[in-house]
Formats: C-alpha cells, structure tokens, sequence
C-alpha cells in the first residue's frame, strides 16, 4: 500500500469558500486552511480551454500533441505503475447524463483551476461540490449518484487523525473510474459507500489499512492525513448511471465532493509549455493534462442547472467560462506555471512554485499565485488592476521582454481592491529568458516611475 498521488481537499463545515489542500506527490494535504477560489479566462489573455468534444458522438482516439494516440486497447493506469485491466468499452452516445450531487443538495460550486495558494498554488484539476441537506439546514450530507455507467479501477481509504473541528480518526474515500475507454472520472472525500458491491469490496481490504495517529491537527500536511491504496480490482464492479454511490459531506468537518475528469482523446489536453511537468505517463488520471470540464459532457438543460451555482468568496464567478480551465500557459511570456530552480525545494509540491494569469473568477484582475519560494513574501494571492502599458502592473501575457517591471496596489482579494485593503509593499519581476522568471518582494508602497531593479534578494523560477 503506498502513498495514493491524489488532488483531494476537504472543507471546513460552514464555509461557503473551499480550504486549502495540498497534495505535493506524497498523498498529503492540508484539509483546512481557508481560501480564495478563482475563475475562468479573458479570452483577450488567455489560450483557449479547450474545444469540448461532442460527448454524444466523439472519435474513439484523438492523437496527443506529440503525435502519439491516446487509447490503450482499455488498460486503464494511473501513471503510478499499477493497471486494472477492463473490457474494451468505446465512448459512443452520452458519455455522462447527471451530476454526481444533485443540485438542490449543492450550495454553492469551486471552478475547475481554483487558485488557493500555497497548497494549490496552481489551478486545481477538478472542481469542487459545497453541499447542503435542502430538508435539514443543520445537516451536510448529501447522496452521491454515478453521473454515467462506470467502472471502478481504483480506491484510496484517507484517514484523518483529528478533524479541525476536533472529529477524530475520520475516514472518507477518494474514488477512480473508468467511464469508457478514453474518458476517466474520480472523487476526492467520498463520505460513505452504500453501492453494495462496492461497499463489500472495500470492506474486504479496507481492515488492511493501518493508521500511525499522532494526534495533530490538518493545519500544514504531515501526517495528519494518510492514504491508504487498495489493490487494483481485479474484477468489474460497475454502476449504471443514476445509482447511489455513496454520500458527501459531513457537518463535522468535510463540507463537500471534488470531481475530476480526463478525457484522453483531447487534442489541446497537453496544452502546457512543459507538458512533460504536467503529465505522469499516457494516463496519469491525478495529473493536470487531459483535464476537462464534467459539465461539457451533459445535456444543456442539465447543465443549466450548475453553472450558476460557481462562486469565489462568496462572489459569483464573473468570468463567461464559469466552469473554469486549468490551460493557461502562454509560451514565451510570463503568463501561466512557473517552477522553482532552488534544488533545496521538493519538485513534486506546489508549496514553492508560482502561478501568473487573470484571475479565473474575475478576468478584469491578474493575480500571482504565489507559493513560499520568494523570500518574505506569504504564500498567497496577489491581485492587481492590469494596463496595457508601461513598467508597472503589465498584463503577464506581455510581458516578452527581459526588462524589470513592478507591480504595485496587490490584494489577496480581487473581488476587495479598495485602497485602504492594499499590501504595502510591491513585487518586482524579470522575465530573463523564456524558460528563466525572477521575482523579488520590496517594501515601499507604489512602484514610482522606474527604471526598477533587484536588490538582491530575488528567487529564480523555471518552466
């Protein structure tokens, strides 16, 4: 049983807004340390999402950007090593024809490609239920049901050792499917499993699993949260569209589901400057490429239904994309995922890299997503107006020279840029090269006119 490389978050009860977590390769996360969410691209800045497929009639392979095909003859692998070998199955007619949570059990939605930095410090790969109980407003749990016909190819049991709210040894589920041949699905904090086979197979292993509690509290990772990976099932266990998998949600502490989904025909699913940095193998099913937007994949009348529901603290997402994209890349410029260079950071997680875009939820501002690589500056978000000139607070999509520019009246919230909210300080950056990005925090309150220049302290990132 190893470390599950997951993207799970859970939530603190109550909370409109998702918490933080992290998953840097090890299984880890940090359950609960309160957010911002973020939202969808300013086409004007910003590459294409992605051209959905046509769900009800998509190719059986589309080619990666590389020129390799995508279908495997219906070996399903996590890029981990481990295979569940399942029936040929081609996605023909509706691949889904639901949502996981009914959407009068839905509060409120987190975009695919949330910021909540330094945790998630780049866009999240999934997107994110907040439930309620529409029959009992002191109550969470919410049922989940299969969105489609699928196929289960793998199950991590996580065990929390307390609960921010104090619940102790709590246990959920992260939960992988295969839905056909080239489209996966899966769920992070599944409450309970009430699909019978389902629930039986598990129960079989699950008393496998063993715990090593130190009684720490999900505020930093560590090993508060543990993964335990069940054998792949060596058997078909499958779903029809429409029955109960489980639940979500728990008023203890756990205040909703997260969705992911991958379709492997995507053409523009590798869409990174360094896709090799976002990929784990042909079917990396945790990784960041071929992520896409479940929504898409269901009929309109359904789908209208959601998109209304998307928010970042407490504001209605702005962007026309409210589902939101995680491809953001823009080669040759500043604009989109940035690498640490300093060996003495792990290159598995997002505590130290740097994420530069518009603002998912509300394209008018930019923000940095910013990990702990720069020295004194918190991990977090800095939002600032855009111009489209001059020095100072430059889109990042134009920045494509080597000079120093300044950016000066950063918030950690977009949708609060009053004067008085402020930082008081600035951040001052290069692009050097394509591939070379340097960024250093300044105490002062505005940038001035310029020229800028480093003082030394600058961190160096990478592609």
């Amino acid at each position: 049983m190893g470390n599950h490389t997951s993207w799970g978050c859970a939530w603190l009860a109550g909370f409109s807004w998702f918490a933080a977590c992290s998953d840097g390769g090890d299984g880890n996360a940090d359950a609960f340390v309160a957010p911002d969410a973020s939202v969808a691209p300013d086409a004007s800045v910003a590459p294409d999402a992605f051209a959905a497929p046509d769900a009800f009639a998509a190719p059986d392979a589309f080619a990666t950007s590389d020129g390799s095909t995508i279908h495997d003859g219906g070996a399903w692998s996590d890029g981990g090593g481990s295979a569940s070998v399942l029936p040929p199955l081609a996605c023909t007619g509706a691949t889904l024809t639901r949502m996981p949570v009914p959407s009068e059990y839905v509060a409120n939605m987190g975009q695919l490609g949330s910021l909540v930095p330094p945790d998630h410090t780049f866009p999240t790969p999934h997107f994110y239920f907040y439930t309620k109980n529409p029959n009992d407003p002191s109550d969470i749990e919410a049922p989940v049901y299969a969105p489609g016909n699928l196929r289960l190819t793998g199950v991590t049991v996580r065990h929390y050792d307390k609960l921010r709210g104090g619940t102790p040894n709590y246990i959920d589920y992260s939960l992988t499917f295969n839905v056909c041949d080239d489209v996966d699905i899966y769920f992070h904090h599944v409450r309970s499993i009430v699909f019978p086979k389902l629930k039986a197979w598990i129960d079989a292993r699950q008393s496998a699993c063993s715990w090593a509690g130190d009684g720490g509290t999900n505020t930093g990772g560590g090993s508060n949260e543990q993964p335990c990976n069940l054998e792949p099932p060596r058997e078909v266990i499958a779903l029809a569209a429409g029955d109960q998998l489980g639940t979500a949600g728990d008023i203890r502490g756990v205040g909703g589901l997260d969705m992911g989904m991958r379709d492997w025909r995507l053409t523009t699913g590798r869409d990174y400057v360094n896709a090799d940095r976002h990929c784990k193998g042909a079917r990396g099913v945790f990784a960041r490429c071929y992520a896409v937007c479940p929504l898409d994949y269901i009929d309109a009348v359904e789908r209208a239904k959601y998109l209304n529901l998307f928010s970042t603290m407490g504001k209605p997402v702005e962007s026309t994309n409210k589902c939101g994209t995680v491809y953001w890349d823009v080669a040759n410029t500043a604009q989109g995922y940035w690498f640490p260079t300093d060996p003495k950071y792990p290159s598995y997680s997002e505590e130290y890299v740097l994420f530069m875009a518009p603002s998912p939820a509300k394209p008018s501002a930019e923000v940095f997503s910013m990990g702990r690589a720069v020295p004194d500056l918190n991990g977090q978000r800095y939002a600032f107006t855009p111009k489209l000139s001059g020095l100072t607070n430059r889109r990042f999509a134009d920045l494509k020279d080597n000079q120093i520019y300044c950016f000066d009246d950063l918030h950690s919230n977009e949708f609060d840029m009053t004067a008085q909210n402020a930082l008081p300080y600035v951040i001052v950056t290069q692009l050097v090269s394509s591939a070379t990005f340097k960024v250093e925090k300044q105490t002062r309150a505005s940038c001035g006119t310029g020229p800028f220049a480093f003082a030394g302290k600058e961190a160096s990132f990478t592609r």
